[in-house]
């Protein structure tokens, strides 16, 4: 029988990491890219991962995303 993919000390591991990632882009000013979880399949029972910061892309913010949202609602509606 085959366990669990992550274990309950690997899922804190994970949150930690995604914590002091958080705290990173703020130090850094990089709170408009975003952030990705990266699982390592390392045979620690309690390594979860990390998160890496994307510097190649940004967030939009909410004005950008309503018109987004408005571009696509508008090549549905053609379609």
């Amino acid at each position: 029988m085959v366990g669990k993919f992550l274990k309950p000390g690997a899922i804190v591991d994970l949150i930690k990491s995604e914590e002091r990632t958080n705290s990173i882009r703020k130090r850094v000013g990089l709170t408009m890219h975003p952030i990705r979880a990266t699982v390592c399949g390392c045979p620690d029972p309690n390594c979860g991962g990390w998160y890496d910061i994307i510097t190649e892309r940004t967030i939009p913010t909410a004005e950008e995303c309503t018109s987004i949202l408005k571009e696509a609602k508008e090549k549905k509606k053609q379609a």
